[in-house]
């Protein structure tokens, strides 16, 4: 026998008073003027500024209202534009998370289960389109302005104008798309592999554990390079495979400076391997060598072994005790110490005061909470980092110093919170 169908019941209400009636009237034709705009493709920027003034007080999204906003003080505006500079989770997807550059434009990174997609915008203001646009606090919000008993009300008017055919909502195209993979001959390596949508070029980011155990030339290179407790290696490939830059990239060390990696290799010099966290302030250096010059190309392919799979070209760390093999006559030099000194003689340097603030930052290690953001596809909330005092150096110039190369500050509040129209 079937169990019928019973709606339940609501309780009775006293009569709306014409004030009331009113009131609802109003809101219903503000969530309908969202609405519709939203989903007009002519008028989505007054949609969007409508939606994010509805937003004021609640919040749809607060990771949209302290994004630090950087001038290029430095002569390297190539490498200003490559430094990323705020890193906040959002509310879009689960384990999503906002990039901010130095140039203004912004990724949005949405892991999925093993894989990974990102989102490239110019502005904030696309940004902040694309998440309205996925955000379930813009239905809850515009449901809201509408009433109580008006659930569903965006999602309503949005399927009614869908048969419409005037439903056209922001569809941003992935600019990368990849996934999370571990080296299978040493599973201690492990990172994300990305291609670009548009040139057919690949990023390869890759965490190894620290210290790789076996390998003591690596923790000896990151000591010589003011890195500890973390590693992240980055290669970037054009679309035949070939690679075209190595970044080196870290934590940084204390008690070190520009001069120490300069020092001649005679000089017996006990680099720290404590962690620079001076007034609660990491320290994050890196350095880009550019593999298409033939000296850096020879040494990257001795310290790396390179395969190429389905999933595409990735690169492996080689691990073993080097020291021994070069005494024994195996090899003619220690492939890491060759590379430590392309870096040093050819590498763009930057180094930036960085904050992290978040659930488990102040009780985990800082290791520990950046791995899984640059392993790029763990579902688990990114920490809120913020770079201050970023500078630079190319050290291919003999002598050249550590300058300025990005200032930054957050916009007042009340510009954060109404800016000037949300572009598309």
């Amino acid at each position: 026998m079937r169990v019928p169908f019973v709606l339940p019941r609501l309780p009775r209400r006293a009569p709306r008073s014409s004030a009331q009636r009113d009131r609802r009237a109003f809101r219903s034709v503000l969530a309908v003027g969202v609405v519709a705009a939203l989903v007009i493709p002519v008028g989505r920027p007054v949609g969007y500024t409508l939606a994010d003034s509805l937003c004021t007080g609640s919040g749809c999204d607060p990771a949209f209202e302290d994004v630090p906003v950087c001038a290029t003080v430095g002569r390297d505006r190539a490498t200003a534009s490559e430094t990323r500079i705020y890193s906040t989770p959002i509310s879009a997807a689960q384990g999503a998370r906002l990039d901010t550059y130095g140039d203004g434009e912004v990724e949005i990174v949405v892991p999925s289960r093993g894989a990974v997609e990102v989102y490239r915008f110019q502005n904030l203001r696309q940004a902040r389109a694309w998440a309205f646009d996925r955000a379930e606090e813009l239905d809850r919000t515009i449901d809201a302005a509408a009433g109580p008993l008006s659930a569903g009300t965006h999602a309503g008017y949005s399927r009614v104008l869908e048969g419409m055919g005037l439903y056209s909502p922001h569809q941003g195209v992935p600019s990368q798309t990849g996934t999370g993979y571990v080296i299978t001959t040493d599973r201690r390596q492990s990172g994300v592999l990305l291609d670009e949508a548009t040139t057919g070029m690949s990023v390869q980011t890759l965490v190894p554990e620290f210290p790789l155990e076996g390998t003591p030339a690596l923790s000896t290179l990151a000591a010589r390079l003011g890195l500890t407790e973390f590693l992240v290696l980055t290669v970037r490939r054009d679309p035949a495979g070939a690679p075209l830059s190595l970044e080196v990239a870290g934590l940084g060390s204390e008690s070190w400076s520009l001069s120490a990696l300069r020092a001649p290799e005679t000089s017996d010099i006990d680099y720290s391997r404590e962690l620079s966290d001076e007034g609660g302030a990491l320290l994050w250096r890196s350095y880009l060598l550019d593999l298409r010059r033939q000296a850096n190309s020879e040494v990257f392919g001795e310290v790396f072994d390179t395969s190429t799979g389905p999933g595409g070209t990735v690169s492996a760390l080689r691990t073993g005790l080097f020291d021994i093999r070069v005494g024994s006559g195996e090899l003619t030099r220690n492939p890491y110490t060759a590379l430590g000194d392309r870096v040093r003689d050819d590498a763009v340097f930057v180094e930036q005061e960085l904050r992290l603030d978040g659930p488990g930052t102040s009780a985990d290690s800082p290791a520990s909470v950046l791995a899984p953001v640059y392993r790029g596809a763990s579902l688990h909330p990114a920490p809120v980092s913020t770079s201050t005092e970023i500078r630079s150096a190319d050290l291919s110039f003999a002598g050249s110093t550590v300058q300025p190369l990005l200032e930054c500050s957050v916009p007042d509040s009340d510009t954060a919170a109404h800016p000037a129209g949300l572009e598309v």
